[in-house]
């Protein structure tokens, strides 16, 4: 039964990769460009894991609706042709579309077929609609400065008369900014130029967008420039950095990520949804090495395959993004701090090498110190074992050396006792030394025992005539 469910599972796989392959992967639309904003600019649609432009032949205000309900952009307002924005590269997907302006796409609309054209870049078309919205002037970012909408093919600011909150709202929701933390006025972000399209402008709130608030009409005001409004969101231009490492080599220690020296890790930095494309840039603090990659879905990927110690350091993400003519650039991100360590592997192998070295000078020592015993006892010990060997079998007569010797010493008190002189007493001092010598060698050898016995008569003798 369980085998079964495998095959079956196994054969749905198959056939969804097979009908996956086949049929080519058809994305959304994008505004792109020089001067484009998120809703105004050339018109790219991703088919194919492909990005590619669309044709201006037969392009017109219905194929720009279309693009701009698609965008939730509100109405169009023109549809450019001719690269407006500026040509595009690579493929251009689309040509001759045909739409009534009902379609929920443009691959809904008639067209030549994808890749079908006889145009080049010279002829991109673009949309202009009617809710294109910007934040623009001094201190400006993606998501907070002076509003500024575009209308009539001009872009033109907005009066503060009766600017609140909730209508801060509509601009920030529309932007992807989250929410409206203030509604300034008074010029905030500095003087726009030009026109003012909107005054009295009365939102609940929960619009798409400012055109579908109460307002006054476009250029109808009582204002000038020193009454911009502007609005700050909730989403700042900040990139966040995080670390990770797919075999395993990352540890998080109290003074950063540890990685183990060899491993392999990546670095992301990421951005919140505010505006497609724009670049990061890694910035490595203690080599000044900056890499840059293009941001792809909000955030770019870093990889090091092998980590070295020339990796160790302070790593930040700064994110940089162009956006209706502006240039953006954020503050760093927090750092991450990298430290590459030694492999386990080689300290258990440092660790094994000092444990057996420790053991070898342990060894030593001991041999050493065994060494020196023995020389010291070598001496006593050589005569012991010299004696031991030649006397085993005389322990008798050994025992007989030093009962002789006492009487020799007994004796010569003796005579000392009675008187004998200082030259005497020299005299049978060296005899009996030479005697008694010649007695213990003797016995120790086992040639003395017939000599000890005719001395014994002499010196009797010699007693006797002493008395």
């Amino acid at each position: 039964m369980g085998s079964t469910h495998h095959r079956n599972l196994f054969s749905l796989t198959i056939v969804v990769l097979l009908l996956t392959s086949a049929s080519p992967s058809i994305g959304g639309v994008r505004l792109s460009g020089s001067g484009s904003t998120l809703c105004s600019g050339r018109v790219e649609i991703y088919y194919n894991n492909t990005w590619g432009t669309v044709c201006d032949d037969g392009w017109g205000l219905n194929d720009a609706e279309v693009v701009c309900r698609q965008l939730d952009c509100g109405t169009a307002l023109n549809a450019t042709q001719s690269a407006h924005f500026g040509e595009g590269t690579g493929q251009m997907w689309l040509d001759n579309v045909a739409c009534s302006g009902s379609e929920r796409s443009l691959t809904e609309c008639g067209h030549n077929g994808f890749g079908t054209h006889n145009c080049g870049h010279g002829e991109d078309a673009g949309v202009i609609c009617s809710v294109a919205v910007r934040l623009a002037g001094s201190g400006s970012t993606l998501c907070s400065g002076r509003v500024e909408i575009y209308y009539n093919n001009t872009w033109g600011t907005v009066c503060d008369d009766d600017w609140g909150l909730n209508d801060a709202e509509v601009v920030c929701r529309k932007l992807d900014c989250g929410t409206a933390l203030s509604a300034p006025q008074s010029a905030h972000f500095g003087e726009g130029t030009g026109q003012i399209w909107l005054d009295n402008v009365a939102c609940s709130g929960s619009e798409r967008s400012l055109t579908e608030c109460g307002h006054n009409g476009f250029g109808t005001h009582n204002c000038n420039h020193s009454e911009d409004a502007g609005v700050i969101c909730s989403v700042t231009l900040q990139p966040s950095i995080s670390l990770t490492s797919p075999n395993r080599g990352l540890v998080w220690g109290p003074e950063g990520a540890e990685i183990t020296r060899g491993y392999s890790f990546v670095i992301k930095c990421s951005i919140s949804p505010v505006n497609p494309g724009g670049f990061f840039h890694l910035i490595f603090s203690d080599s000044d090495i900056t890499d840059t990659k293009s941001a792809v879905n909000y955030s770019a990927s870093f990889d090091f395959p092998a980590a070295e110690y020339e990796h160790q350091g302070n790593y930040s993400c700064v994110y940089e993004v162009t956006w209706s003519t502006h240039n953006y650039t954020s503050r760093p991100s927090a750092p991450i701090r990298v430290i590459i360590k030694v492999p386990l592997s080689l300290v258990a192998s440092l660790v094994t090498s000092g444990v057996l070295l420790l053991l070898l000078l342990l060894l030593l020592v001991v041999c050493v110190f065994h060494r020196r015993r023995q020389q010291i006892n070598q001496p006593g010990s050589a005569i012991v074992n010299q004696m031991n060997i030649k006397n085993s079998s005389e322990d008798d007569e050994d025992n007989r050396v030093y009962v002789n010797i006492e009487p020799f010493n007994t004796k010569r008190k003796q005579k000392e006792k009675v008187g004998g002189t200082k030259e005497d007493d020299d005299d049978d001092y060296e005899m009996l030394e030479t005697e008694n010598n010649y007695t213990v060698y003797g016995d120790l050898f086992g040639t003395g025992q017939d000599k000890r016995e005719e001395e014994d008569d002499v010196k009797s003798s010699d007693y006797e005539n002493e008395m």
